[in-house]
C-alpha cells in the first residue's frame, strides 16, 4: 500500500478512536474543566502522533503505542469516572474495535491498486462514522450501565482483556498480517466472533441491569407494602393486612385446622391517664412481643387490629397447645409487670374451623372468637380483675 495512504488510514483510526472513546468514557465530573483536559488531551495526542509518524518517519505501530495507546490511557484514566475494571472494558472494547476497523480498511487496500487504495481510506471512514452513528443512541445508555457495581465487571475485563491481546497477538504473530494476506479472511471472521463476544456480553449486563432494577423495584414494593399492612407501633400486621388475609383464606377456600384467637388488653386506658400515653405504648410493645414469643415456632399470624385488640390465627394447633401459648404469654407480662410496675390484664375467647366438617367462614370464626373473648372479659371484670395470665390456664 502507498505510504501515505497507509498513514492517512493510521491517522483516521487514531482520529475515530479517540473520538469514540470521548464518547464512551464517563466523565468524573460533566464540568468545562474535565472536558477542556479530554479534549485538549485528544488533541495534543493527535497532533504529536502525526508529528511522529508523518514528519519523523516513526512506524507506525511503534507511534501508535508511544503516542496514542500510552498516553491515552493514562488521559481517560485520569478522567474517567470509573477507574476499575468498568474502565478496562471500555478501554478493551474500544481498542479492539479500532484493530478490527483498522485492519479491514488495510486488507481492503492491499486488494487493490494504489488508486484503489483510496477505497480502504473510504471503508474505514465509513465504518467508524457507521459506529458512532449507531452509538449514539447506546452511549448515554452504556453510561447508565457504568453505574452498576460488582455485576461481573471484573470477569467481564478479564475476557475482554485476553481477547484484545489476542487480536494483537494473531495481527503480529509471526510477522504483520498484512504481510500475510492469505490470513485476511481468517483474521476478518476472528473479528466478527469477538464483535458478537461483545454483543453477548453486553447483552448480559443489560439483562443484569434490568433484573437488578427488577429487584430495586420488588425491594421498594416491599417497603410499600411494609408501611401498608404493618402496625407502626407493634411492628405486627395491621387491621388492613389481617383483613387481606381473611380474604385470602377466604378466596383459596384453605383446608385443615385454623383457630381463630382474639384478645383484648383491659387496662391500656388506665395506664394511658395515669402514667402518659408514651407510656401505653410501652405497653402495647410489650403485649406484642409477649404474644410473639410465646407463639415463636408456631405457624401463626399476629395482627394489632385496634387500640388495644390483638388477633391471632394459627395453623394446625390444639385447644391444649393453644392454651400453653397463652399461658406463657401471661407468664412473660408478668415478668414484665414486676420490672415496669404496668399491670397487665387481658381476656382471650378463640374458635376453632376445620373445613372439612364444618362449613364456617373465617370471618365467622373470628366473630365467635371475639364474643368468647367479651364473655370472658365480662368474667375477669365480675371476679374484680383477674390477671389474664390465669385466664389462660
Amino acid at each position: 500500500m502507498n505510504p501515505l495512504i497507509s498513514l492517512l488510514n493510521d491517522v483516521i483510526v487514531i482520529l475515530f478512536t479517540l473520538a469514540i472513546c470521548t464518547r464512551i468514557f464517563s466523565l468524573r465530573k460533566k464540568n468545562l474543566f474535565y472536558k477542556t483536559l479530554m479534549y485538549g488531551g485528544c488533541t495534543a495526542i493527535f497532533l504529536v502522533y502525526a508529528l511522529a509518524a508523518g514528519f519523523y518517519g516513526m512506524a507506525s505501530s511503534v507511534a501508535s503505542v508511544l503516542c496514542v495507546g500510552v498516553p491515552g490511557l493514562f488521559l481517560f484514566l485520569g478522567v474517567s469516572k470509573h477507574r476499575d475494571s468498568r474502565f478496562c472494558v471500555t478501554f478493551f472494547f474500544v481498542h479492539s474495535l479500532a484493530l478490527i476497523i483498522g485492519f479491514t480498511g488495510r486488507y481492503i487496500g492491499t486488494l487493490t491498486s494504489d488508486a484503489g487504495s483510496v477505497l480502504s481510506i473510504a471503508v474505514t471512514a465509513g465504518l467508524y462514522l457507521m459506529v458512532i452513528k449507531l452509538g449514539n443512541r447506546h452511549f448515554e445508555r452504556y453510561h447508565e450501565l457504568l453505574e452498576l457495581v460488582d455485576v461481573g465487571w471484573n470477569g467481564m475485563a478479564f475476557s475482554m482483556g485476553l481477547i484484545y491481546f489476542s487480536l494483537v497477538f494473531f495481527a503480529a504473530y509471526p510477522k504483520p498480517m498484512i504481510e500475510r494476506l492469505e490470513y485476511g479472511p481468517a483474521y476478518l471472521v476472528y473479528s466478527g466472533v469477538i464483535l458478537s463476544c461483545y454483543n453477548i456480553f453486553l447483552k448480559s449486563i443489560i439483562k443484569t441491569r434490568r433484573i437488578t432494577e427488577q429487584n430495586r423495584i420488588l425491594e421498594h414494593e416491599k417497603e410499600i407494602y411494609k408501611i401498608a399492612y404493618t402496625d407502626s407501633l407493634t411492628g405486627l400486621g395491621n387491621r388492613a393486612a389481617y383483613v387481606d388475609l381473611l380474604n385470602r383464606y377466604e378466596q383459596e377456600q384453605r383446608e385443615g385446622r385454623i383457630c381463630c384467637i382474639m384478645i383484648d388488653l383491659n387496662n391500656l386506658k388506665t395506664v394511658n391517664d395515669s402514667r402518659g400515653h408514651h407510656m401505653g405504648d410501652i405497653f402495647l410493645k410489650m403485649a406484642a412481643d409477649a404474644l410473639r414469643q410465646a407463639f415463636t415456632g408456631r405457624c401463626v399470624s399476629i395482627f394489632r387490629i385496634g387500640g388495644d385488640e390483638f388477633s391471632i390465627l394459627a395453623e394446625e394447633i390444639s385447644e391444649k397447645e393453644l392454651k400453653k401459648c397463652l399461658g406463657e404469654a401471661g407468664r412473660l407480662l408478668q415478668k414484665k409487670e414486676e420490672e415496669t410496675g404496668l399491670h397487665f390484664n387481658f381476656a382471650a375467647g378463640w374458635e376453632f374451623l376445620d373445613r372439612n366438617i364444618s362449613c364456617l367462614t373465617i370471618e365467622n370464626a373470628f366473630m365467635k372468637a371475639d364474643q368468647m373473648m367479651y364473655r370472658r372479659k365480662r368474667l375477669q371484670k365480675e371476679a374484680g380483675g383477674m390477671k389474664g395470665r390465669k385466664g389462660f390456664e
